[in-house]
């Protein structure tokens, strides 16, 4: 009997194992159990585990029990079930009249009975952790189950636990391989969808390069928008201003121009048509059937044209909708919430394309602007400087000389030549006149005449105070013009000028405080007149003549002014030109890196979030390498226009000149031999070590490219002083103490019209692409900046020597440790070989005429670009102020992608009324320096007015270098400097936040 029934339980085993679900296999075991068991009925009552439900079956008598017969039965059994299930029996056996020792006490026989039950054997179906319920078996008669039929019956439900085990573990596997499944096609579905926009979004950013024709900008953008999106037109209108407010213009289609025509047809006013809907409720409108939907306004016409489903989106720049862009296509189309995010993303995207170029129109516009009125002002300039130096020449001769002739001739001289051909423009003025008045006969007396034949001088010997200008001149005592066939020409003039077709154009009288003492006039010939400016200068003239002839018998010769004085009026000219160089050069560097910094900072932040097989990691990549490049640019720029940021401290130029010559020893051509003579105790001065390494690298390598052949490259150091004969020539400058250091070569040397222009920014005689012409422009900065003074001498042939003043001070210099020196080398003489950024020299019509600019080590070299690591998030909170709102956004993109929280602040008084609302949850500031409203040292003081523990960290393109020391030295944390790259944001940041602001790594 035991074996039939082990072959009853091989065969059960079998049929279970088959079972695909936890029911079926519930279903046979329970069946089996009753049969193999020999009992009357079965039970089995699962509980529900996980994501399964509860299972109940029951069987008796070769069927299926009701579900209210298993309730009945297992309310009446709750008590021994609950036993089971809670682990306090394994099995647990109910009799009527039974000596079994796990019996129930006989009050529990009672409802078996009235149930027809006799006896009762409750299982537990699984064990320990994976209980999952109980099996119950009854019969009719009273006799229990036996030992034998116990056993059987738990090796079933053991069996039973196993096969439920397996069907729900295999179910389960299904599942999770289905979730999987399905997770992996989402992820799939959204890279496709992301990598489609990246794709799309770097096709129209490629459009976004430098052009001085935003059209043409717009229309490519477009082309590229409509081609990503696989429409086929595309039509952009934008914001307009007009004298009733702001319209919605047509401004560029692309693709299929027939199909967008019902667009370019008028303007369109706020909630007008489709694009003025959008455009007045910044939201996206799609229409996927145009020929389903009848209130679209116009859509008669755009059916008619071919139109069939079309998209318009708003394009946003800098926190306001500057236009609106439509893409039409010609079938129907189901716009998916995905492809709306897509063409809102690539209308953003065209909006800076659009921002960038009106920008850098504007820039370029008004680069050109001011490059024509530097010009215009140099133009202006170099008159001055030919006034100047016509009239110092008449005091100086006023002030030595008693014979009016002679002066009068030699102004005359002057004042034709101010007045004569400039370039391609004619003279104004070609002969002239001087008159002085005869007491005895009140008439004007021929004194001194210019370009004018003897019969016309015959005429003038005594002129007539008549109708002519010289006599009005005379008897007004003001300056009288007139054109030379105009109305108030005098008729007898052309008689008096002998026909030559000259005419007097203006007449000044010669004043002083005794009263008029005669008539300066000029002739010429042609339609020109003379313009107020002219006009001031003779009147000028005239004055400085009549107090000569006033004085002329009571001064006597004097000695000759000091030379240096004679240079005066043109080392100012100088200055004034490099000043106002200057200030464009500032202005241009610092809106150039606040862009830089937009351009780079995405570069890398976009080149970290791409792999290095993909092509947006490679393109990224070099555009973050060109911004490098404009970079140091920028940096060459403000370091001429007193814009860099020094940290000036005790400094022995004997020990930079040392170091800097070990430098070159090891790079330069040996033909060239580097001597230097420092002076002993050579005084220190005030300095910023990295820059004036950097003035002597840059003189060093342009007077190396002046010996190709070889030569000599000295150094030498000594103390000078200063007087005030040798200031007066140096405006700026004060007499005293001085460190000179005398940079020379036995180099080309450079002509003096290359000398003249040598410190002009972007001067260079080299071939296009061999130099930039910011090196002894850069030079010319660093020195002014330290309060110093430079000067160069050049002669063709025997080389160029730069000397170099800077004030000394008391202060002592410590000298660089060993360590600290091999530090501050440049790291390898490539650096000599091939500059990064350009320098000066003082070379010669090779050094900085040939490049006036070569420089091995710029002031503030920006590193070189890596691939910025997956950070960990940090719990940071920071608050980015800045005025320039796409740098904004670029710093809360690369932030808040490391994991930090990012507020944004748009100038120093909004940041400050976030800091006030947020006061106690914001860990870090970054602060730019440059600020419209309220600039960032004001702000920077009201903050620590506000929070003494505030941290700041500065962080600008171009700021005022005593206001960032002032910054520093009151508490903030250090200074960024713009352009700068994602890796170097984050290091700095990651740098400058409380150690319990950040998770731990």
């Amino acid at each position: 009997m035991f074996f039939s029934h082990l072959q009853s339980l091989r065969e059960l085993q079998v049929i279970l194992s088959q079972e695909g679900s936890d029911m079926g296999i519930l279903r046979e075991g329970t069946a089996g159990t009753v049969e193999i068991v020999g009992a009357d009925c079965a039970m089995a009552l699962i509980e529900p585990s996980g994501a399964f439900p509860a299972l109940r079956f029951g069987w008796s008598e070769g069927h299926h029990m009701a579900p209210h017969e298993i309730e009945i039965i297992s309310r009446r059994l709750e008590g021994a079930i609950a036993q089971v299930r809670e682990g306090k029996v394994a099995r647990l056996i109910l009799g009527a009249e039974c000596g079994i020792e796990e019996t129930a006490p006989d009050p529990a026989a009672v409802p078996l009975r009235s149930r027809r039950l006799g006896a009762v054997l409750l299982l537990d179906i699984g064990s320990g952790a994976g209980r999952r319920g109980v099996l119950i078996l009854g019969r009719h008669q009273a006799s229990p189950f036996t030992r034998e039929q116990a056993l059987l019956a738990e090796i079933l439900a053991a069996q039973m636990s196993i096969q439920i085990d397996r069907a729900r573990r295999t179910t389960d596997a299904r599942r999770s391989s289905d979730r999987l499944a399905q997770e992996v096609e989402e992820a799939t579905r959204a890279l496709r969808e992301r990598n489609q926009e990246l794709v799309a979004l770097n096709a129209v950013a490629a459009a976004a390069g430098p052009s001085l024709e935003p059209s043409r900008q717009i229309e490519v953008a477009l082309g590229k928008a409509v081609e990503a999106t696989r429409h086929t037109v595309g039509v952009i209108h934008l914001v307009r201003e007009e004298e009733r407010g702001e319209v919605l213009d047509f401004a560029s289609i692309a693709g299929d121009a027939g199909r967008g025509a019902p667009f370019r047809s008028r303007a369109y006013r706020g909630g007008e048509g489709l694009p003025g809907r959008v455009w007045r409720s910044g939201e996206a409108f799609v229409i996927p059937d145009l020929t389903a939907d009848p209130e679209v306004e116009q859509r008669g016409d755009l059916t008619g044209a071919g139109c069939r489903a079309l998209v318009c989106v708003p394009l946003c720049a800098r926190g306001r909708t500057i236009g609106t862009m439509t893409l039409a296509a010609d079938a129907e189309r189901s716009y998916g919430e995905a492809e709306v995010h897509l063409v809102r993303e690539i209308g953003n995207q065209v909006a800076v394309v659009i921002q960038n170029a009106r920008l850098f129109s504007e820039v370029m516009g008004y680069s050109l602007d001011l490059e024509a009125r530097l010009q215009e002002k140099g133009a202006e300039l170099a008159r001055r400087e030919l006034e100047s130096t016509a009239i110092l020449p008449i005091v100086e001769a006023a002030t030595r000389s008693t014979d009016i002739r002679a002066l009068l001739e030699e102004t005359l001289g002057r004042v034709l030549q101010v007045l004569g051909p400039r370039g391609e423009a004619p003279a104004k003025a070609e002969a002239g006149a001087a008159h002085l008045i005869d007491p005895r006969v009140r008439m004007l007396r021929l004194k001194a005449q210019r370009g004018l034949s003897a019969k016309a001088l015959e005429g003038l010997t005594a002129a007539p105070l008549g109708r002519s200008i010289i006599g009005r001149a005379f008897e007004t005592g003001e300056p009288a013009v007139a054109a030379p066939s105009g109305p108030e020409a005098p008729a007898d003039l052309e008689d008096r000028l002998d026909g030559s077709g000259l005419r007097f154009l203006a007449a000044v009288p010669l004043r002083s405080a005794g009263g008029v003492h005669g008539v300066l006039a000029v002739a010429g010939r042609g339609e020109a007149t003379l313009d107020g400016e002219e006009v001031a200068f003779l009147a000028a003239v005239g004055k400085l003549l009549g107090m000569a002839v006033e004085n002329a018998r009571a001064f006597q010769e004097t000695a000759q002014a000091p030379a240096q004085e004679k240079d005066l009026p043109a080392q100012l000219v100088v200055a004034q030109k490099m000043e106002s160089v200057g200030t464009l050069a500032a202005g241009i560097a610092h809106e150039f890196n606040n862009i830089l910094g937009v351009i780079l900072g995405y570069a890398s932040h976009i080149k970290a979030l791409a792999t290095a097989d993909n092509p947006i990691h490679r393109q990224a990549a070099t555009i973050e390498q060109q911004a490098q490049r404009a970079a140091e640019l920028t940096q060459q720029l403000l370091a001429f226009a007193q814009g860099g940021q020094y940290s000036l401290e005790p400094l022995d130029l004997d020990a930079v000149i040392a170091e800097a010559t070990s430098f070159l020893s090891k790079s330069a051509d040996p033909r060239i031999a580097i001597e230097s003579q420092l002076a002993p105790d050579l005084p220190a001065v005030e300095a910023d070590a990295g820059q004036m390494k950097q003035v002597l690298l840059n003189l060093a390598v342009n007077a190396m490219d002046a010996m190709p052949e070889g030569g000599r490259l000295t150094f030498e150091t000594r103390v000078a002083h200063l007087d005030e004969r040798f200031v007066q020539s140096c405006p700026g400058l004060a007499p005293g103490d001085y460190v000179q250091v005398v940079v020379g070569d036995t180099g080309v040397g450079m002509p003096p019209e290359v000398v003249d222009r040598a410190f002009e920014p972007f001067f260079t005689t080299k071939a296009e692409g061999k130099g930039t012409g910011l090196g002894l422009s850069v030079v010319y900065g660093v020195v002014r900046n330290h309060g110093g003074h430079v000067s160069l001498s050049s002669t063709p042939g025997l080389g160029t020597t730069v000397r170099l003043y800077l004030p000394t001070t008391r202060r002592r210099a410590a000298r660089p440790s060993v360590a600290a020196r091999a530090v501050a080398e440049p790291a390898t003489p490539r650096a000599m070989a091939e500059p990064a950024a350009p320098a000066a020299s003082p070379g010669a019509a090779a050094t900085q005429a040939a490049d006036p600019g070569r420089s091995p080590v710029p002031s503030q070299t920006p590193r070189p670009a890596q691939a910025v690591e997956p950070a960990p998030v940090r719990r940071g909170r920071i608050l980015v102020v800045d005025d320039e709102i796409a740098l904004r956004e670029m710093m809360q993109d690369v932030l808040q992608n490391a994991g930090f929280e990012v507020l944004l602040a748009s100038d120093g008084v909004e940041a400050l009324d976030i800091y006030r609302r947020e006061w106690g949850r914001i860990d870090l500031v970054l602060l730019d320096m440059v600020m419209p409203r309220m600039g960032g040292l004001e702000t920077f003081r009201r903050l620590l007015g506000m929070d003494r523990g505030g941290r700041v960290l500065l962080c600008s393109g171009y700021a005022d270098n005593q206001q960032a020391q002032q910054a520093l030295k009151q508490g903030a944390l250090g200074f960024l400097p713009k352009p700068f790259s994602a890796l170097e944001l984050l290091a700095r940041v990651r740098k400058a936040l409380r150690p319990e602001a950040q998770a731990p790594d």
